[in-house]
């Protein structure tokens, strides 16, 4: 899909891999309200099987200092493809070798979407979900199917997290729950919204090209993405990353944590009681 960007790949989620999460949500002085006017909502981060690296972990410490706790959804699987465990099997990928989806497959899960997995059930209850970082999306995932980069220095593909992403997402969208998302590493980048229902947000001009850094769908409550790293801002900003050294290189604190009271506003505000 081309009018994706590095939404997932977008991010130790409180030693909890699986299972959604129940947020209590706090009042803008930061006071828990009473039990009587408190309001939950479920929101989760998309499967990953490493739950303890940076892209999860800033994730969690970002929507913390928004006010609520967050854990990983489980794996969402696709019955009309081969898995060995959690992985996709082998009969599923490249011919080659480098561990992406086979065209076929890309075309099948592209075609048959999420129906036939257990996305339904999955999602029961979720009224928002967060893509982090992380690997590169497969080729045969795009609007138009390629071939791989071809950089053997970034050869970082992820089968079984493509297909949990990509049916999560789809279901998002289908069933309008709002979803966000960062981006992965920086080879990868979205050329044009052209012919989608994606409007572009933010740029930045990099030797003279204007690169999308921002993306939403306007036809649904919150479909957001974005090519930086507001949540590692944040825990830059607050002094709870590994480095806060750099803190001045990134944005404000003051503009990253906006990004995320206001996600929890909208799941605030729509609970999908439809999704029970």
């Amino acid at each position: 899909m081309k009018q994706t960007i590095k939404l997932w790949t977008l991010s130790a989620i409180l030693a909890v891999i699986c299972g959604v999460c129940v947020m209590t949500c706090y009042s803008s002085s930061g006071d828990a309200p009473s039990d009587s006017s408190r309001k939950e909502v479920r929101i989760a981060i998309a499967w990953r099987a490493e739950a303890d690296n940076e892209f999860c972990t800033n994730i969690v410490e970002a929507f913390r200092e928004a006010g609520v706790t967050v854990t990983v959804l489980p794996q969402v699987k696709a019955d009309y493809l081969d898995y060995c465990g959690n992985a996709v099997a082998a009969t599923c990928l490249d011919s080659c070798g480098i561990g992406y989806l086979s065209d076929a497959s890309g075309a099948l899960l592209r075609s048959r979407g999420y129906d036939g997995s257990n996305a339904a059930e999955v999602m029961s209850g979720v009224d928002g979900v967060i893509f982090t970082g992380g690997e590169d999306i497969a080729p045969t995932l795009l609007a138009t199917p390629q071939d791989w980069h071809r950089i053997e220095a970034e050869i970082d593909y992820n089968a079984a997290r493509d297909v949990s992403d990509f049916l999560t997402m789809t279901y998002c969208l289908d069933h309008d729950i709002p979803l966000t998302g960062c981006p992965s590493w920086h080879h990868q980048a979205l050329l044009s919204t052209e012919g989608t229902p994606l409007r572009v947000t933010a740029t930045t001009t990099v030797s003279g090209i204007d690169m999308v850094e921002g993306i939403e769908r306007t036809d649904k409550r919150c479909a957001v993405g974005v090519q930086f790293h507001p949540e590692a801002a944040i825990v830059k900003h607050t002094g709870k990353a590994v480095n806060s050294a750099n803190a001045d290189q990134f944005m404000a604190y003051d503009a990253a944590i906006p990004l995320f009271r206001a996600f929890i506003e909208v799941c605030k505000n729509g609970n999908n009681n439809d999704n029970d």
